[in-house]
């Protein structure tokens, strides 16, 4: 689908859509800010092939669309990495400048070329597993990888036996990721990236340890800003309703 087509009034009640299109039309004005139901929003790859960078129509729209709060996922034919026409160094290193998420699609989709083997797919994912080590402050989401990565840090505390019943919610991961690979695949992309993890942090032990400790982090800074932002509003919300209630009496 373009992205002029979205406006359309058949189409201006979603909520999520992805692997939208754009030309040049994509780029006039009725179509820089996104209809008022959209929470979220896929866009194909687009580059100028003489350098494999992002189009500059494309990146035009994201910042607009991202000045709207709206979350935005640029989805990239993995086929392209692999081909070299594109590097994700590049794609990373842009995904944190202009803020939006990542998604390496796999053979099968209808964006990805035909020929696009599953065992080059894992070259590429492995590759960006490389990258994202190397890139310590980077903190957008890289499907499927960081779908991986949250499953080994649940592993970490859970266990393996309360994870086997596991799976995702999320529409876009369903249609994009697991309705194109078979359980197999996935679990030796799963492997493959716990491999990789374990290598650079020096070992499972060291990866587990890791990982506590950055739950434990995440669960400290979510307790600070409970009490710092959230308690009081409570307490003053509780305070209100009481001073109310009292002068009723």
């Amino acid at each position: 689908m373009l992205l002029q087509e979205l406006f359309k009034i058949e189409n201006k009640q979603l909520k999520q859509i992805y692997s939208i299109q754009i030309n040049d039309d994509s780029t006039k004005n009725e179509y820089a800010t996104p209809p008022d139901e959209l929470e979220e929003i896929g866009f194909i790859l687009d580059i100028d092939e003489s350098d494999g960078t992002m189009s500059e129509r494309l990146m035009d729209v994201i910042i607009n669309y991202r000045l709207t709060n709206m979350s935005v996922i640029v989805e990239v034919p993995s086929n392209l990495i692999y081909q070299k026409i594109t590097s994700i160094k590049y794609l990373l290193q842009i995904a944190n400048n202009i803020d939006f998420s990542i998604a390496l699609l796999p053979p099968g989709h209808q964006h990805v070329s035909d020929d696009f083997s599953i065992e080059a797919y894992k070259e590429v994912i492995l590759e960006t597993v490389r990258e994202l080590l190397l890139k310590q402050n980077f903190d957008k989401v890289v499907f499927p990888i960081s779908n991986y990565f949250e499953y080994l840090m649940l592993e970490v505390i859970l266990g393996t036996e309360k994870l086997q019943k596991f799976y995702t919610k999320d529409k876009f991961i369903e249609e994009s990721f697991i309705a194109k690979m078979s359980i197999e695949q996935t679990d030796d992309f799963k492997n493959s990236i716990r491999e990789e993890l374990y290598q650079h942090y020096g070992g499972k032990d060291e990866f587990n340890n890791m990982s506590k400790v950055m739950i434990a982090t995440i669960l400290k800074r979510a307790s600070d800003s409970y009490q710092e932002f959230v308690k009081p509003m409570v307490n003053k919300n509780i305070q209100d309703k009481m001073s109310y209630l009292l002068s009723k009496n």
